[in-house]
């Protein structure tokens, strides 16, 4: 389809770019530096290969390398996002030539092909990506209410050993503030969880209770005859 669409040697020129790129910034560095995990785009250990098929490109063109070389350098394009890594690879033409192209994979894919590939869809949940990504690519069209619970699902999914959660409900309504608390505890049943409540009357779905007022403790019973 890259080849069909006249997109598959732009792929391959952004990923010389950024092999440039990546020689520039990591050439100097120790292998196993914790830079190359974070930061760049080809490990240690395969970034002394890319500076002879450099050369060769600046020789002959990217017309020139074999299919080999050719996927070294869309493996560095592919996983490239304009928005996040900033090395000016995708301007507006190129950005809607890509569109055009996942369109066209979408409307010519072969009927045996589409169950293994999930194409984005703004109105539906994307089950091939992760929960974060789908919000991220949907997450100006929910409402406050709708961001505190994907907040809260997050950190059920996490699983953690210790559930720490602040005022977190307090955008409910009551019936939706005690419904949520009482799913997530169900969730959490045998597990850690520290709940900074915004009403006292949910006090009693814990085993422990720890009412402040003014920064100080007090008694739970006394704070709420107050």
């Amino acid at each position: 389809m890259l080849d069909r669409v006249g997109l598959a040697n732009d792929l391959v020129t952004i990923g010389v770019d950024i092999a440039r790129t990546m020689i520039e910034l990591f050439a100097d560095l120790p292998p196993g530096h914790p830079f190359f995990e974070q930061f760049s785009f080809i490990d240690s250990d395969d970034l002394p290969k890319f500076p002879p098929l450099i050369a060769r490109v600046d020789k002959d063109g990217v017309g020139k390398l074999n299919e080999e070389e050719r996927n070294r350098f869309l493996a560095l394009a592919f996983p490239y996002i304009e928005a996040r890594h900033r090395l000016d690879q995708i301007d507006d033409k190129m950005e809607e030539r890509i569109l055009g192209a996942r369109r066209a994979l979408a409307e010519q894919l072969p009927a045996e092909l589409a169950p293994t590939i999930e194409f984005y869809d703004p109105q539906r949940y994307n089950a091939a990506t992760p929960l974060q990504d789908n919000i991220l690519f949907a997450g100006k069209r929910l409402t406050a209410v709708q961001r505190q619970k994907v907040g809260l699902a997050r950190g059920l999914i996490k699983h953690p050993d210790l559930l720490v959660i602040n005022s977190a409900t307090a955008v409910f309504d009551g019936s939706a503030q005690a419904r949520v608390l009482g799913r997530m505890l169900e969730d959490r049943k045998g597990q850690g969880v520290v709940w900074v409540l915004d009403r006292d009357d949910l006090a009693d779905k814990f085993d422990q209770v720890l009412a402040l007022r003014d920064g100080k403790r007090v008694e739970p019973d006394k704070l709420a005859a107050e």
